[in-house]
């Protein structure tokens, strides 16, 4: 986990996330079109589980999911929009994700995840060391209606 993983909350109509570590960022509840949880590999090291936010087709926003007042934060935006958030990856240690919000797309992936080949010869070597998360097709189409 890292150093400071930030914290969340809900602020009337708007979700703000404040962190030393990741970037700050505040979003109104009605600009929200997708919630989910990602996992990547970077744990335990730094923070390696987030809650991530689509507001469109080319943005999203990411918490730590270790962020202070997350489970509040969970509890106020759940009772805002009518569910309890059921988290899935809290065992994962390698790239997944998991819509968990809005019902229709609930439990499907939110993001792609592809490694990209380095350029240099030595990172070749090496094998590839980024990896470049995008949105699924699904998840694409129903940001782009």
């Amino acid at each position: 986990m890292a150093e400071d993983s930030g914290h969340i909350e809900l602020d009337g109509d708007v979700i703000r996330y404040a962190s030393t570590t990741y970037s700050d960022w505040m979003i109104r509840v009605e600009d929200l079109r997708i919630i989910g949880e990602a996992t990547n590999q970077n744990g335990p090291f730094a923070d390696d589980y987030f809650l991530c936010f689509a507001t469109g087709p080319s943005m999203w926003y990411e918490a730590s999911f270790y962020a202070d007042g997350r489970d509040t934060f969970l509890a106020d935006l759940g009772a805002r929009l009518g569910i309890t958030f059921q988290l899935g990856l809290s065992l994962s240690t390698d790239f997944a994700s998991r819509i968990l919000w809005p019902a229709e797309l609930e439990n499907e992936p939110m993001f792609k995840f592809q490694d990209v080949p380095s350029k240099t010869v030595v990172g070749r070597l090496l094998g590839s060391m980024r990896n470049e998360q995008t949105y699924c097709d699904r998840v694409l189409d129903a940001l782009q209606k």
